[in-house]
């Protein structure tokens, strides 16, 4: 119960199992997934690199909480989007 997986041991764990420059792992028992280990520099979180829908959550929670760098691939689409309040 300790361990969560791949996606919250950090970026070094993901650095030492990347194969050609992504990050394969098992997000959900036989859910599969992976991604660019350069994502990891865009990064608000270790659960964000669960799963893609964990991904967006994570950015999403950080930008109505004004704690989503500009720089954030996600920032300007979520600056276009209605508020949810």
């Amino acid at each position: 119960a300790g361990d969560d997986g791949l996606w919250d041991k950090g970026k070094s764990a993901a650095e030492e199992v990347a194969i050609d420059g992504r990050v394969y792992q098992e997000a959900y028992s036989g859910n599969w997934v992976s991604y660019a280990l350069s994502a990891r520099k865009k990064g608000v979180s270790a659960y964000q690199f669960r799963a893609p829908a964990e991904w967006y959550a994570e950015a999403y929670g950080f930008f109505y909480m004004d704690r989503l760098p500009k720089s954030h691939p996600l920032s300007s689409h979520l600056e276009q989007r209605p508020s949810p309040n």
